[in-house]
């Protein structure tokens, strides 16, 4: 089984603040749109962005996780680091949310075969 992720980062930029990792796996065919690169969106559309992606997961058709890094992370890791693990930490989300739903999966088809008997 193949997965596909998109990953982007916010907030590179002065060091004071946190680093915002976001990660999004399609289930099924995906047209990427305008959505790039967060960093050329105003606020307002991020936030109706990130509204969109959690309908879209509640409607199964994307999955989706995110990780903050603080700044004292990024001081104690540097900031390449601190990026990796963020985007390792949202990947994580992701692949946690596949896990989950085949074991679900699992589960119910096994409960279904047990009735069966």
């Amino acid at each position: 089984m193949k997965i596909k992720i998109y990953i982007d980062e916010a907030g590179r930029g002065p060091l004071a603040w946190p680093l915002y990792v976001g990660a999004v796996s399609p289930r099924k065919k995906f047209i990427k749109k305008h959505y790039k690169d967060s960093k050329i969106l105003s606020e307002r559309q991020r936030e109706n962005l990130f509204n969109k992606i959690q309908l879209l997961e509640q409607k199964n058709q994307i999955l989706y996780g995110y990780w903050i890094v603080s700044s004292s992370e990024i001081d104690d890791f540097g900031m390449t680091k601190a990026m990796h693990v963020g985007i390792i930490r949202s990947v994580q989300i992701i692949l946690q949310k596949i896990y989950e739903r085949y074991v679900r999966i699992l589960c119910e088809k096994f409960l279904k075969f047990v009735e069966l008997e």
